[in-house]
C-alpha cells in the first residue's frame, strides 16, 4: 500500500485496519506461522505510518517483526527491527510492557550476528 492510498482513508479506518492486521499477526505467531505473522506485522506497520501519534504501535510492529525474524534465523534482520523499534520507543514515551526486554533481544541478536 502506498502512502497516497493511505492518505485517502481516514486515520480511524487506517488504525482499525492496522489493529486488525497486528492482531492476526499475533494469531499467526501463536500458531507458529512465522512468515504469515511477519507479513501481517509489516502490513500493520505500513498502515500505522499513516496514523498520527502511532509511534508506539509502529515500534510494537517492529519489535514483533524482530521476534519473528529471530524465529526464522534472520538475526541481522531481527537486530535491525529491534534497533528501529528502540529508536521509536525512546522517541518520547516509555515501553510499558516488559521493561528492559528490548535491549536483551538486541544483545541476543548481536551475539549471533557478530
Amino acid at each position: 500500500m502506498t502512502d497516497d492510498e493511505n492518505r485517502d482513508e481516514s486515520e480511524d479506518e487506517l488504525r482499525r485496519r492496522a489493529e486488525e492486521s497486528f492482531n492476526t499477526g499475533m494469531e499467526a505467531y501463536e500458531h507458529g506461522d512465522w512468515r504469515g505473522a511477519l507479513e501481517r506485522f509489516e502490513r500493520a506497520l505500513a498502515l500505522y505510518r499513516g496514523v498520527s501519534g502511532s509511534e508506539r504501535n509502529q515500534a510494537n510492529c517492529l519489535f514483533n517483526s524482530g521476534v519473528v525474524l529471530g524465529e526464522l534465523g534472520d538475526w541481522r534482520g531481527a537486530l535491525e527491527r529491534y534497533e528501529r523499534a528502540l529508536a521509536l520507543y525512546r522517541g518520547g514515551f516509555r515501553q510499558r510492557a516488559r521493561p528492559g526486554q528490548l535491549p536483551e533481544q538486541q544483545r541476543c541478536c548481536a551475539g549471533r550476528v557478530g
